[in-house]
């Protein structure tokens, strides 16, 4: 014998339970509506006792991700170069290995080629969320649009973005999920919108007591903000001011186009630019109104849902995923109608500040619980659920699987009695029959989907204690490289599965250090035929 027996204490300290493991990637964590919701997101994974890492090029946010019990590794994932996209495939599968992940979370294109590559090799599984509804011209941006649905699950963020993906790519309804972000309603609620930062914005944003008609969004053409601050001018409602506030992202050109139309407009004093803000909360709070004039359609809507959390209405073009979350108590226009926006303006600033309230408490009561951050958490939790087992002991194997391989194990002479077999598998370790692990195991029972960690302590204490056989688990295309895996444990594998139970079976053994060569020396190969010549010749004769 090569070591002390294992001791039940002893195994359970080693090999203890561990929380499902979620790797979410995104390219950056500056801004936008899909960064807030993996913040968000992140802050439920953790309330619900996972452990959530988060793989990312950087960002402001991720300061975020870290004060809220996440962990955040720092990946080249936004790169579209083609080299660094291959070097990601390996450092993720380092990543994927050395952290124990259980399922990977990509939420954008351009790292799901790394992603997917990564999660195939390491055999673990990987789920998408498609955040946007990506056009495409082209046959190779249609491809490159396509890689986000070449996963285990596709979770979509709204019913528009359901069915642009359904006509799009073409991919079977079974395999789509309906999963709106999460907006975490702590963070956005009318108690929030009164304060002392509140009111200091406010009188920044409005010295002479206007009201404040907020329109947040990077400035970007397709936003819209041109269209709004023509409308904005020709309505001409007394006593509000237009606040644009997002970043230039570069777009320099169009930001000096917007503000030269403000000044021809006329109304220059009360058409305001402050910039990007880092916290959205007291913004939403010093507004009276929002406003969303899109041109292109919003897979979402996430500034919609947020803005009515807090109360304030919202009035926005009627399309894309406003149309699902801008319902009672906003308005809906239509889409770069000049005409229509002007007139839409009119009506809804003309409104006094009781019946402007009376209809932000609509809208937040359309919104409350909808997409709620335990709601949107539950339900990506379900949909992990339909690709890797997250409850507890549900996690594992039932024990009548394995007493039907020991139990076949024993008709051929190979590990002894039935209750004495020890069972391993990556959440821990346990007998065959009530009570404590067998202290000295005549039969081991190990999943192949065990840790390096697990493989190495395998070795170390069940040296010499009877047959160990390793349940192959994962897809049959992988079983060579999950042997290898264990070849450079040191321990020394027979070169084919044997069926056993239904299942596929390595059977281990494990010979002095000394006799342990290269593994593609011929020295090696004889070795292994020769000292486990009797063993594979009993397995032989189970197949």
């Amino acid at each position: 014998m090569n070591g002390p027996s294992p001791t039940a204490p002893d195994l359970h300290r080693a090999l203890p339970a561990r929380p499902v493991t979620v790797l979410q990637i995104v390219p950056r964590m500056d801004h936008g509506g899909v960064e807030r919701a993996v913040v968000d997101f992140n802050r439920g994974l953790v309330a619900h006792g996972l452990r959530s890492i988060l793989a990312t090029s950087g960002g402001r946010l991720c300061d975020r991700v870290t004060e809220d019990g996440g962990v955040v590794v720092s990946l080249p994932v936004q790169s579209k170069n083609p080299l660094v996209m291959a070097l990601n495939i390996l450092r993720l599968r380092r990543l994927i290995r050395s952290e124990g992940v259980d399922v990977v979370h990509v939420r954008s294109r351009a790292p799901a080629f790394s992603a997917i590559a990564a999660a195939r090799w390491t055999d673990v599984p990987i789920v998408s969320t498609c955040h946007g509804a990506h056009d495409a011209r082209t046959a190779i941006k249609r491809a490159y649009n396509r890689i986000l649905t070449r996963v285990d699950l596709v979770m979509v963020n709204s019913r528009y973005t359901h069915r642009h993906v359904l006509s799009e790519h073409r991919i079977p309804r079974s395999r789509m999920r309906l999963v709106p972000e999460a907006v975490d309603e702590a963070r956005f609620s009318p108690e929030l919108a009164d304060g002392r930062a509140v009111e200091d914005l406010r009188r920044t944003w409005s010295s002479d007591g206007r009201r404040i008609l907020l329109c947040p969004g990077r400035l970007t053409r397709w936003k819209g903000q041109d269209l709004l601050i023509a409308a904005f001018a020709r309505a001409n409602v007394e006593g509000w001011r237009l606040v644009l506030a997002g970043d230039r992202q570069g777009r320099g050109a169009y930001a000096r186009e917007l503000e030269q139309l403000a000044e021809r407009s006329g109304l220059g004093d009360r058409i305001l630019f402050v910039g990007d803000l880092a916290d959205m909360t007291p913004a939403y709070g010093a507004c009276d109104a929002v406003a969303l004039p899109s041109l292109k359609p919003e897979s979402f809507g996430r500034v919609a849902v947020e803005a009515q959390l807090t109360g304030r209405p919202v009035i926005a073009a009627d399309l894309g995923g406003f149309q699902e979350t801008v319902t009672t108590g906003g308005l809906r226009l239509p889409v770069g109608d000049l005409d229509a926006w002007t007139t839409g303006l009119q009506a809804f600033l003309g409104r006094t500040r009781e019946a402007n309230a009376t209809l932000g408490e609509a809208a937040r009561r359309s919104v409350s619980g909808v997409y709620a951050l335990a709601t949107t958490t539950a339900a990506t939790l379900s949909c992990y659920a339909e690709v890797v087992d997250l409850k507890g002991d549900e996690r594992r194997e039932p024990l009548e699987r394995w007493r039907g391989i020991a139990a076949a194990l024993a008709a051929q002479g190979l590990g002894g009695e039935v209750g004495e077999a020890l069972v391993v598998d990556r959440w821990g370790a346990r007998g065959l029959r009530s009570g404590p692990p067998p202290e000295a195991p005549d039969l081991v029972l190990v999943a192949s989907d065990v840790s390096a960690e697990a493989m190495n302590w395998i070795k170390r204490r069940l040296a010499g204690h009877g047959t160990i056989a390793v349940v192959d688990q994962g897809p049959w295309r992988h079983r060579r490289r999950r042997r290898r895996q264990w070849l450079d444990t040191g321990l020394y594998v027979s070169p084919e599965p044997v069926r056993m139970a239904g299942r596929a079976l390595w059977l281990l053994t494990t010979v002095p250090a000394r006799d342990v060569r290269p593994r593609d020396s011929i020295g090696r190969v004889a070795t292994d035929y020769l000292r486990l010549a009797p063993l594979w010749l009993a397995a032989a004769g189970l197949g």
